[in-house]
């Protein structure tokens, strides 16, 4: 029979949250046997010492953990929420175009973005903005009096990856814009007008630099509503 202190053992072990490593490290055979006198014992069933530790991974809050592509907007039409904003339909080098709602109506006149080629940020989650999905950021530069939106170069297609040199990460899935949040310190538009994290430029492949129109030493932003 299974005696009291048998069954005293074996509660905790049964207990445990088990993954696969601790189940490994546990001396499962034999798991019970019987004694002369008919009753089960728990010989041999003997918790590791050591849990087999579980691997942690952490990475680098950088610029490699965006996915910032060239994207040009294909529509755009203004929408009142709090204040008056764009939705914009931009391709991003997809089979469909993502809507991004962006509060550039006091800044930039609509017809200047029409069809405009610009920067865009991918990989935050979407977000419900009234009727509208968010499926991406516009990346703009600029302070309070005056803003304007980051300027792939020359030759760029929709799509085209945005990097910067000497961060090689994998772009994250589902960011959160606090996320960004964090890392838009380090952006920053340099005396000569080019966009840069932590001083090195944002290039668009071998296409050249991302710039801006006219705005110089200023802090890379996004205005989504």
């Amino acid at each position: 029979m299974l005696t009291l202190s048998n069954i005293i053992y074996l509660i905790p072990i049964l207990m445990l949250d088990l993954d696969d490593n601790d189940v490994a490290a546990i001396k499962l055979t034999p798991v019970m046997r019987g004694d002369s006198d008919g009753s089960v014992t728990s010989a041999g069933l003997q918790p590791s010492t050591t849990k087999a530790k579980r691997k942690v991974t952490s990475k680098p809050i950088d610029f490699s953990r965006l996915d910032v592509r060239v994207g040009r907007i294909r529509t755009i039409q203004e929408i009142v929420l709090a204040n008056s904003s764009y939705v914009e339909e931009i391709d991003v080098g997809e089979k469909i175009t993502r809507t991004v709602v962006s509060a550039l109506v006091d800044y930039i006149p609509m017809e200047e973005l029409e069809n405009r080629t610009v920067v865009v940020l991918c990989n935050l989650r979407p977000r419900k903005i009234k009727t509208y999905r968010a499926e991406g950021m516009l990346l703009c530069a600029g302070n309070e009096s005056k803003i304007e939106v980051l300027e792939p170069p020359p030759g760029s297609s929709p799509g085209d990856k945005i990097t910067v040199a000497g961060y090689n990460g994998t772009a994250d899935k589902g960011l959160s814009k606090i996320f960004f949040d964090t890392l838009s310190v380090d952006l920053w538009v340099d005396g000569n007008g080019v966009a840069c994290y932590k001083g090195t430029p944002l290039q668009a492949g071998d296409k050249g630099f991302i710039k801006t129109e006219t705005l110089k030493n200023v802090s890379i932003i996004s205005k989504e509503k």
